[in-house]
């Protein structure tokens, strides 16, 4: 089993050359990566809730109803409801 080391010379980036705030974004993303121990064998995601504010739950749940949706006329989109969330997945208040 041959470990894949990121080069930045192949390594993708969906980001332009001109958008910076991506750009770093990609970096600490790869820096954070390289922190990583990779272990060899078979590799499972901790998968623990993460706490979410009562909007992101709301949210979560309405994009899952849009996901499986089966209509996709506009007018039976505009029926689910989508909250306005802020960064800590608490609701923005009135805008």
């Amino acid at each position: 089993e041959k470990e894949e080391i990121e080069h930045p010379n192949n390594s993708f980036s969906p980001c332009s050359l001109q958008d910076r705030k991506c750009l770093q974004k990609q970096q600490a993303k790869r820096v954070g990566n390289g922190n990583k121990m990779r272990s060899s064998g078979s590799h499972r995601e901790e998968t623990r809730p993460i706490a979410q504010g009562s909007c992101q739950s709301e949210l979560h749940r309405a994009l899952e109803r849009l996901a499986a949706s089966q209509s996709r006329t506009h007018e039976d989109l505009y029926v689910i409801p989508i909250p306005n969330c802020d960064r800590n997945g608490n609701f923005h208040p009135k805008q």
